[in-house]
């Protein structure tokens, strides 16, 4: 005798609708960063850059370029803005040549920075405030918290002033450089 096929029929679960201004929060995420926001982070980003040589206060300047390096590469990468690549290379080289110089003694060691290296990271942050002048809020957001996680995982510059103060942050190590 055949067995008779029956469908067992499953209901579906009742959906949720909540309402959502989807309209609203589309614009507030294609709004453009506030002309305040791009000036205090393009005055923070200047600061930094002027703190390089002063000591207690290079490695943090350091790590701060170095996160808007990062950034700078991934909105390159993202296409939000084109053709500033050369200026981040060069920043980043910057970078590392102040690494070089500060890590001789294999302790963080402020000197004063060159005026080439200043030349170049000070034209990383006026391309860098470029770049964020032409993004929207979510692309913003998105790319510096991708860009804050790839920074923590990368070593970071330590003041041997302030190693001893907070042994929690970890002494810096061999710069990573950051794939084209």
């Amino acid at each position: 005798m055949a067995k008779s096929k029956t469908r067992k029929t499953t209901k579906k679960p009742r959906e949720r609708r909540i309402a959502l201004d989807t309209l609203g929060i589309a614009a507030n995420g294609a709004a453009k960063l506030s002309p305040a926001i791009i000036e205090e982070l393009k005055r923070q980003l200047l600061v930094s850059v002027s703190q390089l040589g002063v000591v207690g206060d290079s490695a943090r300047a350091w790590n701060d370029i170095r996160l808007a390096c990062i950034l700078a590469r991934r909105l390159e990468r993202k296409g939000v803005v084109r053709g500033l690549s050369i200026a981040i290379s060069d920043a980043t080289d910057a970078l590392d040549d102040i690494y070089k110089r500060n890590m001789a003694s294999g302790v963080w060691r402020t000197n004063q920075i060159s005026g080439a290296d200043r030349e170049r990271l000070t034209e990383l942050a006026r391309v860098h405030i470029f770049q964020l002048s032409q993004l929207g809020k979510s692309e913003f957001e998105g790319a510096f918290l991708q860009s804050n996680a790839e920074a923590m995982a990368m070593p970071r510059a330590v003041e041997s002033e302030t190693a001893k103060h907070r042994p929690d942050l970890p002494e810096f190590h061999e710069p990573v450089r950051l794939a084209a």
